[in-house]
């Protein structure tokens, strides 16, 4: 018995699509067995997926810089509340909100809590595992091409020229560090009291290189967590610095690669 070519317009998968079957006449075929997927829509959707992550990230950084700005305005309504938070394997979290409603914005970091693991604790328990400190960032006045080279980061000359001008401006201590567009940075560690001192001496010393200055919370001692806490952890952190109001969680684990200050701690 001769086959015949017949045309039949059906939807894939959502889609319009034209399925070419061959066929014995008068017999049925299901089309569960002849389901076809166009070539480059399963590309399209992962791109899809990752540009919606993509977009949903930036928007949430705009928002959280359009609230910075906000508050710098005067007479805003915007508050500084700090949650204090036991997290995975005995950890202490410490967020930061900037918010226009404390009650509801402490309800809903405690409904992120319960989802994810980790306990609200009362003003007072967590903060003693931080020191507030005041940081003033800038780039290496010392780094070149050549030196992104050298296999080592920072070399002496950048050392030991930092450390001269940290006795100089009065800083307890530094670091560097390095940016996500490569760029080589130092970060000065001070008291609270003296930030404007060292933020108005390294500006002038240094006023095309200056980047920024903060107070932070630095942690006095880290935690180990094993695999399965740290894990746990990452996923609670992640789920609270999703929240819009959320402008920074500070931790005190030693596995988690954070924005945390976490070099001269101990363990």
């Amino acid at each position: 018995m001769a086959a015949t070519v017949t045309r039949n317009p059906c939807f894939v998968r959502g889609l319009s699509a034209f399925v070419w079957q061959c066929r014995p006449p008068n017999t049925t075929l299901s089309l569960s067995k002849t389901q076809l997927r166009w070539k480059g829509h399963s590309e399209w959707q992962n791109r899809k997926y990752k540009k919606a992550h993509i977009d949903f990230a930036r928007s949430k950084e705009f928002g959280k810089l359009s609230l910075e700005i906000i508050t710098a305005t005067k007479d805003n309504p915007f508050e500084t509340v700090f949650l204090e938070i036991k997290g995975p394997g005995g950890c202490g979290l410490l967020v930061q909100l900037l918010t226009t409603n404390k009650v509801k914005a402490k309800y809903e970091m405690n409904r992120i809590l319960r989802r994810k693991g980790g306990v609200s604790k009362e003003a007072g328990s967590v903060p003693f595992l931080y020191n507030h400190k005041g940081t003033i960032t800038i780039e290496d006045f010392l780094f070149t091409e050549e030196k992104r080279k050298l296999p080592d980061y920072p070399d002496n000359e950048s050392i030991e020229r930092a450390e001269e001008i940290a006795i100089e401006c009065g800083v307890e201590n530094l670091f560097f560090s390095e940016s996500e567009n490569g760029t080589k940075n130092i970060k000065f560690i001070c008291a609270l009291e003296d930030v404007k001192q060292v933020y108005n001496d390294l500006s002038n010393r240094f006023p095309d290189r200056f980047l920024s200055s903060e107070q932070e919370y630095l942690p006095r001692k880290l935690v180990s967590l094993s695999e399965e806490p740290l894990q746990q952890a990452k996923i609670l952190i992640d789920s609270l610095e999703e929240h819009l109001d959320v402008v920074r969680v500070y931790d005190n684990i030693k596995e988690f690669p954070s924005h945390t200050c976490k070099l001269f701690c101990s363990t």
